[in-house]
C-alpha cells in the first residue's frame, strides 16, 4: 500500500461514516459514541502522519 493509499482510505472510510451520521431521538447516545469514535480515529490518522513527515 502506497503513503497516498495509507492516508486517503482511512480518510475516506471516516466521510462515509461521517456522512451517515444523524442525530436520534431514540437512541442519542449512539450519535455522541460514534462521534467520538470518528474523532479518535482522526487523532489516530494524524499523529501518524506527523510521526511520518
Amino acid at each position: 500500500m502506497g503513503d497516498a493509499a495509507r492516508v486517503t482510505e482511512p480518510l475516506e472510510a471516516l466521510a462515509a461514516r461521517v456522512a451517515g451520521l444523524f442525530f436520534s431521538f431514540r437512541d442519542p447516545e449512539a450519535f455522541h459514541v460514534e462521534k467520538h469514535s470518528i474523532a479518535r480515529e482522526m487523532q489516530r490518522l494524524a499523529e501518524a502522519m506527523r510521526g511520518q513527515g
